[in-house]
């Protein structure tokens, strides 16, 4: 009777170790697939948000012959409506992508795990050195501009101050 008692003890406890291990496995998110044209920089674990907040990220990008797919990974509490847009867009200046989700305003039909959707890349040519020279310039204009108005405002406080002293 001990022995059966001991494994029925033993078998009661694998059973619940499996069920444990299988509960912290069970994915928090949910899988979908977008094609894009091209996907400007876009790298595995690149965010994935919608107003400024995180909902997931890239999982991986992968080229085809036709096009670009990327296999994102959606937090499970996140529900986006059919019709959303899914907007690769640039972070920074010359840095990596993102993709930012656009919400449609219907709610009523929402996508489905691994379904495929066709995204928008917002800026084709997310480098333009004309662009980028440009606001180094009147970056750099400023700055001068500044400078000059600040010497003239030294120049004139030492010509009043030599007035004094006449």
């Amino acid at each position: 009777m001990d022995k059966l008692r001991s494994w029925l003890v033993a078998f009661m406890a694998v059973v619940m170790l499996i069920g444990f291990v299988w509960r912290i496995n069970v994915p928090d998110y949910y899988k979908l697939e977008l094609h894009y044209q091209q996907v400007n920089f876009l790298t595995n674990n690149a965010l994935i948000q919608t107003r400024g907040v995180a909902i997931g990220r890239v999982e991986s990008v992968q080229l085809t012959d036709s096009l670009v797919k990327v296999t994102v990974d959606i937090n499970q509490d996140v529900n986006i409506p059919r019709g959303s847009q899914f907007i690769i867009k640039p972070k920074g200046l010359v840095g990596k992508s993102m993709i930012e989700v656009k919400f449609a305003k219907d709610k009523k039909d929402y996508y489905k795990p691994e379904e495929a959707i066709v995204g928008i890349t917002e800026n084709a040519h997310q480098f333009n050195p004309a662009q980028l020279e440009k606001y180094l310039f009147k970056g750099f204009k400023g700055i001068i501009g500044r400078d000059d108005s600040l010497l003239k405002q030294m120049k004139l406080m030492n010509q009043r101050l030599e007035q004094l002293k006449k």
